[in-house]
């Protein structure tokens, strides 16, 4: 609680430095409008003429100088809100967004893991698990069969390339 209130007097000093930087920057052209401390008062703005505009500004800072939240949002948030001028609705969806995208990485992991759990009971647990050895052995005599493989493919290569000039030979003599 005490943080709080520390918090809420810290704010409402900022906001009444604010109000004073603000004036000061406001009316610093106009004379007579700085005090002996440098400060300015709403009566002396208001007997230089100061714009309606800046008197209006001025007047929602001194009302807002009591409530440090304003329509549920913090005074950062207002402040980084102005700053910005963009809406801060998009950056929350954005992080709204990105939590939805978090959820679901996070179910398809989980079901990946529950994959894998089930893969290991079923292939460890169960005794149906080879050895490594057994499964270098079994790859290896998979590469033999592919060698085997491929030199048979380039035999029939050959056999094909024979058969098709023993045919051209063929047509050719019986078409003469």
């Amino acid at each position: 609680m005490e943080d709080k209130i520390k918090d809420k007097s810290l704010i409402n000093h900022e906001s009444r430095q604010l109000q004073k930087d603000t004036r000061h920057s406001q009316v610093t052209d106009k004379v007579g409008a700085i005090d002996n401390d440098g400060n300015h008062g709403m009566d002396e703005i208001l007997n230089n003429e100061v714009p309606d505009n800046v008197v209006h500004q001025l007047n929602e800072l001194s009302e807002h100088e009591h409530d440090s939240d304003i329509g549920g949002l913090h005074p950062i948030e207002l402040t980084a809100h102005s700053i910005l001028n963009a809406p801060l609705d998009h950056l929350n969806e954005d992080f709204e967004l990105l939590s939805q995208s978090q959820y679901i990485l996070l179910t398809r992991l989980r079901l990946i893991e529950d994959r894998l759990k089930s893969f290991k009971k079923v292939v460890i647990d169960d005794g149906n698990m080879t050895s490594e050895k057994e499964i270098t052995e079994t790859f290896n005599k998979i590469r033999d069969l592919k060698k085997r493989l491929v030199v048979t493919v380039k035999s029939l290569d050959k056999v094909e390339a024979r058969v098709e000039r023993m045919n051209k030979k063929l047509h050719i003599g019986a078409n003469e």
